[in-house]
C-alpha cells in the first residue's frame, strides 16, 4: 500500500506539471521566434519499435507542428514512455524515422532542442532559484524570474520567507510533490528550447 500511496502521489504531482503546460500560451513555451514555423516539425514516419520478440509500437506516423499542445494518452503498457524515449534519443527505433526539423533524432541533438520534464525530477541542496537555474548556469536573473512565474513556482516561493532564494533539501526536502514538479518545469522553461515535453 505504501508503494501505491507514493506512486499516486507522483502521479498528481506529474499532472500538476502536465495542467501548467496545456494552460500556458504558445508564446511562454516558445523562445525566438514566436510564429509557428513548418520546418519546426516533429515526425514520427512509419515508426516500430520491439524488444526482442516483444512488439511495443507498430506503424507510428505522428506529425506535431510548432505550438501544437500534444496529450499522449493510453492504458500503462500501451507505449507511451517508449514513443518519448524514441523522441528523446534514449532509444532507437526498429523500423521508421524519428524527425526533428527534418533531421533524424539522436540523444545529442535531443539534449540540445528538447526541454522535458520527467516524473521524478532531480532537486539537489540548494536554493530554488539554483535548482531553476541548473538548465541554464548563465541565466539572467530575469529570465529565472520569468520561469519561476511561468511555471507557477512564484505561487508557493512567495509565501517562504526568503522567496526564490529559500535553501530545500536533496531530492526536494520540504516541498510537496507538486511543487518540486513546478521547479523542474520553471527548468524545462529556462532551457533555450523550442519543444518541451511533460512525461
Amino acid at each position: 500500500m505504501a508503494i501505491n500511496y507514493h506512486d499516486r502521489a507522483a502521479a498528481l504531482g506529474a499532472t500538476d506539471a502536465i495542467l501548467a503546460i496545456l494552460e500556458q500560451d504558445a508564446e511562454v513555451l516558445e523562445t525566438g521566434d514566436s510564429h509557428p514555423d513548418s520546418t519546426n516539425l516533429i515526425e514520427f514516419i512509419n515508426v516500430s519499435k520491439s524488444y526482442g520478440k516483444r512488439q511495443v509500437l507498430t506503424a507510428i506516423n505522428l506529425h506535431i507542428a510548432a505550438g501544437e499542445k500534444i496529450a499522449l494518452v493510453g492504458e500503462s503498457g500501451a507505449g507511451k514512455t517508449t514513443l518519448l524515449n524514441l523522441l528523446l534519443g534514449f532509444e532507437a527505433a526498429t523500423e521508421g524515422r524519428v524527425l526533428l526539423n527534418g533531421q533524424t533524432i539522436n540523444r545529442e541533438y535531443a539534449a540540445k532542442a528538447i526541454a522535458w520534464v520527467g516524473q521524478n525530477a532531480y532537486i539537489f541542496h540548494g536554493t530554488i532559484k539554483d535548482n531553476i537555474a541548473l538548465s541554464d548556469p548563465d541565466a539572467s536573473e530575469q529570465r529565472i524570474i520569468d520561469a519561476a512565474q511561468a511555471s507557477g513556482v512564484t505561487e508557493f516561493s512567495a509565501q517562504l520567507p526568503e522567496g526564490l532564494l529559500t535553501p530545500i533539501g536533496e531530492r526536494g526536502y520540504g516541498l510537496s510533490g507538486g511543487q518540486v514538479q513546478r521547479i523542474a518545469l520553471a527548468r524545462a522553461f529556462l532551457k533555450k528550447c523550442r519543444h518541451y515535453f511533460a512525461g
